[in-house]
């Protein structure tokens, strides 16, 4: 998954390291890949939920609202969070794979459909206006 929470750069690439990944801005683990198994365990995978949980630990308040911005994006666009979080690494061209951690057949079942779902450039390009995201991140060609 994506970490789009905090940030800390790597390099001129406009990818930043999270606790729960790279992003840049707002999914959680959406680097290391967008880090495999943490969004799944985390408010990336729930949403901003009560009991919701972010590096392993309760979220903030901030952390809360951050998501449910970019849920209200996902939502205009009809776009799963866990497929954004999910997507959201591959558009840089440093990554060439994502792997998602599943636990059962039935989770790897769902990282094949998250992933297979389009996610328009436009998507992208809100979180980027709203700064959800780095806006230097890469994410995709129209």
């Amino acid at each position: 998954m994506i970490d789009f929470l905090s940030q800390r750069p790597i390099g001129r690439t406009g990818i930043s390291v999270t606790p729960l990944g790279l992003g840049g801005a707002p999914f959680g683990n959406m680097y290391t890949a967008m880090a495999a198994g943490e969004a799944e365990a985390g408010i990336l995978a729930s949403g901003a939920v009560e009991g919701a949980t972010y590096n392993y630990r309760p979220a903030t308040p901030k952390t809360l609202e951050r998501v449910r911005r970019i849920e209200a994006v996902c939502t205009r666009y009809g776009v799963p969070l866990q497929a954004a979080a999910l997507q959201f690494p591959m558009n840089h061209p440093q990554v060439t794979s994502v792997i998602p951690g599943a636990r059962s057949i039935s989770e790897l079942e769902q990282s094949v459909r998250l992933s297979s779902i389009a996610i328009p450039v436009d998507f992208w390009r809100e979180l980027k206006a709203q700064q959800l995201i780095d806006e230097r991140a890469p994410v995709g060609q129209a």
